[in-house]
């Protein structure tokens, strides 16, 4: 994805974010669209910005995007827990370094099961999901507080 696109493609789901965390927000049904449908689209948004700036990950698309983070979040509540207790004598081991490769892993697989998505290097496998909860937290909580759903900061 070159530039110019990635710029239409993030600036399209960015107002799609705002618009549909706007009518859920009206309706009285934030809590629903905080718990399910914000984090996947804020995720989907994280991977378009991730395939300018990192070389190990590639998105063909928004619908690769948004099926990417369906994806993740699948692997992450179903597969990472288990390969997490399966690992932990390694985890304790390493003094926690091995779940950067669990994370990797996961990133991978999620990978592996959607079209148009992908990871590959050690980037994309050991920095990507860094940077992929990174960037995802950091546009969660502008886009909560955005909605008047974080408290301001007193200084």
């Amino acid at each position: 994805m070159d530039g110019r696109s990635l710029y239409l493609s993030v600036d399209v789901a960015w107002s799609n974010i705002l618009a549909v965390s706007k009518e859920f927000k009206e309706s009285g049904d934030i809590d629903l669209m905080l718990g399910i449908l914000l984090p996947a689209l804020v995720t989907a948004v994280s991977l378009l910005i991730l395939d300018f700036f990192l070389p190990g990950i590639k998105i063909d698309g928004i619908t690769a995007s948004l099926l990417a983070a369906a994806a993740i979040g699948a692997v992450n509540a179903v597969i990472k827990p288990v390969i997490g207790l399966i690992s932990l004598p390694l985890t304790f081991v390493t003094f926690g370094l091995f779940s950067l490769v669990v994370n990797g892993f996961c990133l991978w697989l999620a990978a592996a099961l959607v079209p148009g998505f992908h990871v590959y290097g050690f980037l994309g496998f050991f920095v990507g999901p860094i940077a992929l909860s990174f960037l995802g937290t950091t546009l969660g909580h502008y886009v909560a507080e955005s909605q008047g759903q974080l408290p301001e900061a007193n200084s």
